[in-house]
Parts: structure tokens; sequence; C-alpha cells
């Protein structure tokens, strides 16, 4: 008998350290750093962060590992943090960024590929959503901060008091500030959050470091503060100045229209992407994407369509390495279809290398195809045989650059076609219906 209640009172005792264990895996708060380019100092600093916080960092993807982070790498990293009781109270993401996306090194990832693998977690147990527990979002990429990319990130984490971003360029990986700012902010998160007056929300924001040498924005609570605007949240949704959108009308007409079409002086776009009259279009439109109406009325352009004009260098040069195989087979097709003219014009003889070309000489040779892809459809007698094939060819290869180099939109091309791709594998797809 005695035996038998030793035993018992061991499994009593037993019960009860499993439980004491599995209250305290379930109260493991971690911050989630998405290190999507390769940025080992702000890992660093964020360590340092979270040990005085007194909380573990947790990497994605694992910077030991191979692993291509994409939506689907993502829903299985925040599902293994689930089965551990580990709960993402802070995100840190880290890479190139236009707001809505991430993408480097070591993958892509856009706010709703974001959304899709938040939306794949099984509620908790009590029933809250995994992405409830997120308490800040750290965005460290270029025009995070802008106010329409900080509305779209506070609808994901509704209970996100603080939400840090970017007005416009955010500083590069390589550069102190970086991941100072990281570790500044992340192990103030405390003192950050208890700021719901806009005064003090101004004078901590003064206090962070490096904030008056880049365009940081903060988000604390329902106070908007950056370098150019200090307004409460719900002010700023209506912030739209009719005298700003009626001169960004005038700017446009005279300058991102003609660049685009390539007028007379326009032939060439500017070579420098970070300061040109272009980009500061750009930023102009970033700050004010908010206002959907405005944009609307005025007929302006979109940011993502300036963006991909003022990167159309780069745009051309991923397009060459996407479309690789489609292009092989039409400057063969076009070879053929030119012998077959015994030379043709003499103006194209060759289907050239699109990255050899500067925008206008880009058009001119779209104009050339697309007339002789016209030519070959409306001839009195249909192409049949080589012929019918070689047109199909060209076709297929006329209809992808019209869609992404002569109209370069943000519904065609991929946001992180703007920055020079290493490889196929890090080029985001292009919409079946583009080419």
């Amino acid at each position: 008998m005695s035996l038998a209640r030793g035993s018992r009172a061991w499994l009593a005792l037993a019960g009860v350290l499993l439980g004491w264990s599995a209250a305290a895996r379930a109260d493991e708060d971690v911050i989630v750093f998405v290190d999507l380019n390769r940025a080992p100092a702000e890992i660093r600093e964020a360590q340092r962060a979270a040990d005085q916080r007194g909380q573990k960092l947790v990497v994605f993807p694992d910077p030991a590992s191979r692993v291509w982070a994409d939506v689907g790498a993502f829903k299985g990293f925040l599902q293994q943090l689930v089965r551990k009781d580990q709960h993402p109270v802070a995100l840190i993401f880290s890479g190139h960024s236009g707001g809505k996306s991430f993408f480097g090194e070591r993958g892509n990832l856009s706010l709703k590929e974001v959304k899709q693998a938040f939306q794949a977690v099984p509620k908790l147990p009590d029933q809250s959503a995994l992405r409830d527990s997120v308490r800040s979002v750290y965005l460290f990429g270029c025009y995070t901060g802008t106010f329409g990319s900080v509305r779209l990130w506070r609808e994901q984490f509704p209970k996100a008091g603080v939400l840090v971003g970017f007005e416009q360029s955010a500083p590069s990986k390589a550069q102190t500030a970086s991941s100072a700012l990281i570790g500044d902010l992340v192990a103030r998160e405390q003192q950050l959050t208890q700021k719901r007056d806009l005064k003090a929300v101004e004078k901590l924001f003064r206090e962070i470091q490096y904030s008056n040498q880049v365009s940081l924005a903060v988000c604390l609570n329902d106070q908007y503060v950056s370098q150019s605007a200090r307004l409460n949240f719900q002010e700023y949704t209506k912030h739209c100045p009719r005298e700003v959108f009626q001169s960004l009308r005038v700017t446009c007409k005279q300058l991102y229209f003609p660049y685009l079409t390539c007028d007379p002086g326009f032939e060439d776009l500017p070579t420098d992407t970070h300061s040109s009259v272009l980009r500061d279009v750009y930023n102009r439109l970033r700050r004010y994407e908010h206002c959907e109406r405005e944009f609307m009325s005025m007929a302006l352009p979109s940011p993502e369509d300036v963006v991909r004009l003022i990167f159309f260098r780069n745009v051309v040069s991923n397009f060459e390495m996407y479309f690789r195989p489609e292009l092989e087979k039409a400057r063969a097709a076009w070879a053929r279809v030119m012998a077959r003219k015994k030379g043709g014009d003499g103006t194209w003889k060759t289907f050239p290398d699109l990255t050899t070309l500067n925008r206008a000489r880009f058009l001119e040779f779209q104009t050339a195809l697309e007339h002789e892809v016209d030519r070959l459809a409306d001839a009195k007698t249909p192409p049949t045989g080589e012929e019918a094939r070689d047109l199909a060819i060209l076709e297929q290869a006329w209809r992808p650059m019209e869609n992404l180099l002569r109209w370069p939109s943000g519904r065609c091309v991929p946001f992180n076609w703007v920055e020079p791709a290493r490889s196929r594998q890090e080029l985001e797809s292009v919409n079946s219906d583009c080419h």
C-alpha cells in the first residue's frame, strides 16, 4: 500500500511539474527578425535589444540555412513557433522594400503573403489569432513609413501600438544608422508605447538616434510622426491638400508622361535613380498615396508605375533574364523573317539585346516588332509552316515587352524587379495575363 501511495504521489508531483513547464512555454514571448537581405549587423543589434528585454530573438530564415524565404517557408516558420508555444510580440522586417513588400538575397515576402501566413496558423488555445500577439512592427526598408504603408500594416496587425518605418529611402544595411536604430527602438519599446499625447511622441521622436538624419516615421498608438508630418492617425486619413495635387498634376504632365513616351528632350531617363526629378515626383506621390479619390480625380500615375520607370534599366535587365528562352526563340525567328524579306528595312536587321538600348531606342524597336507582327498577321495569304511558327514566336515576345517595358506598371512588373537580380529564382513571377 505504501508503494502504491508513493507512486501516486510521484505521479501527482510529475503532473504539477509538467503543468508548470507547459505554462512557462506558453508564456514565452519572442522577437522575430525577418532577414531578407543578409543584415548581420542589424541582427546583432536586435539580439542586444532582445537581451535587454529578457526575450528570445528568432531569425527567419535561419542565417545558417539555405532556405529561400517565401510565403510557404514563412507559414512553416510561424507554425513551428506555435508548436513551441512561442508567440511573436515584435516583428522586424529588413530588406529592399517599396512599402508593401520586402525582398533581397534571402527571399521575397509581400504584405499580402505575410497576412496569408498568419491566417494559415490555427487559433491559439485562448481562441485569439497569432497576429494579435504582435505588439510592435519595425519595417526597415524604403517607403515603409509613408502614411499609406503604415495604414496597411496597421490593418494587418491591429494590436501593434508601435509601428516604425521610413518615409523615403531607408539607411542601407551597411550604414551604422540602420543597426543603431533597430537596437535603440526595440530596446526602448516599452517607453514608446507609453506615449499617447502627440507632443510627448514628438519629443521622444527627437531623442531617437539618427532621427534627424534619416526619413524615420513612427506611429505610436494613434499618433503619426515623421520629418514631414505630425498628426493624429485619424486626422492624417483626411490630409489631402488640394493645392498639392494640383501641383502634382502639372509636374506629372511636364515630367513623368514625357519620360514615359520619350518626347523630344526626354529620350534618356535620368541616370541617378536616387536623386532626380522623377524621384522627386515619386516621393511626393508616395507621401499622399492614401488619398485615393484625389489620385483618381487628377488622373495621376500611381507611385508603383513611376518607380518602375525610374528603374527601367533594372527592369529591362531582369526581363532579359526572366524571359531568356522566349527571347532566344524570338531572335532566331526575327533572323528568319528578315532573311525572307532580304534584309528588311535595314534598320533592325537583328533582334537586339534589350539591355543595350536606351528607352527611346527600345520604343523604336518595339514599334518595329509590332509592325512586323501586324504585317505577317494581316497578309493576304495567311502564313503557313515556318512563317506561321515565326509569327507565333514573335507575338509571344511582343506581348510581355508591351506590358512590362513599353508601359512599365505595378500591375504587371513585380516590385522586386526594380533591383537587379543575380538569378531567375530571385525574380517574382509575372502575372499570366501580362505575357
